[in-house]
């Protein structure tokens, strides 16, 4: 393999490693219902909502359940403002398909990129200066998307709402994720602070993730790699 023919695998091998990366953060904390349950607490969002702590934490757990492939509906019955009632409704119902549909495919495309990633790491690391290789194109991957990301942190950070009415523009093609507050359950459950706190948390533990290996990529550079790899022939 020449000059041209690594350097490009070596930066689809860093392309896959963050989409890996990011999607076991997004799968770690997402589907954690930990994560809502700690959160309800500090919130009281019970008491707020009329509902029992036992309803309002079992409702979240059979949603994520539910994206997650292991409850077949999201059908369910609770008291509310001590009134039985359905917990969702059909638009929420609906709703909850087009999200696991978007979240199953964006599982698969993890577990494609990181089939793909192990392949080349492989491939990579049997051919010479393969590690050298490998440390660049995630380098070089990594600086491309830390661009995009410090665009979307700037824009998370001065308006929050406008972003994620536009991730849902971009990601559903129907009105069903316009949910009302008071009357639609499901956003009543997961306000936009608990989905603020849920990216954030996704983006701090994914650049953890990211800012280790990339400074395994310099200081390997920097003091292993063989100066003029690139040009090998």
């Amino acid at each position: 393999m020449r000059l041209n023919k690594k350097s490009l695998l070596s930066f689809l091998f860093g392309w896959c490693v963050i989409v890996s990366a990011l999607m076991f953060s997004i799968k770690a904390w997402a589907l954690n219902p930990n994560f809502y349950i700690s959160l309800y607490d500090r919130m009281d969002l019970a008491e707020d909502l009329s509902v029992s702590k036992a309803d309002l934490n079992a409702s979240i757990i059979l949603l994520l359940d539910y994206l997650d492939g292991k409850a077949s509906s999201i059908d369910r019955t609770m008291k509310i403002a001590g009134k039985e009632q359905a917990v969702f409704d059909a638009k929420e119902k609906r709703h909850m398909v087009d999200v696991k549909a978007l979240y199953q495919h964006a599982l698969w495309t993890g577990r494609i990129a990181g089939g793909i990633g192990i392949l080349l790491f492989v491939l990579l690391m049997h051919s010479k200066n393969g590690l050298a290789f490998l440390t660049k194109g995630l380098l070089g991957a990594s600086f491309c998307f830390f661009i995009f990301v410090s665009f979307l942190a700037l824009w998370m950070a001065t308006d929050f709402t406008d972003f994620w009415i536009h991730f849902h523009g971009i990601f559903f093609q129907n009105q069903d994720w316009l949910l009302t507050p008071g009357k639609d359950f499901m956003i009543d459950m997961l306000p936009e602070m608990v989905f603020e706190k849920l990216v954030v948390s996704i983006v701090l533990s994914f650049l953890v993730i990211l800012i280790v290996l990339n400074l395994f990529c310099v200081f390997y550079q920097i003091r292993k790699a063989p100066i003029g790899f690139e040009v090998e022939e």
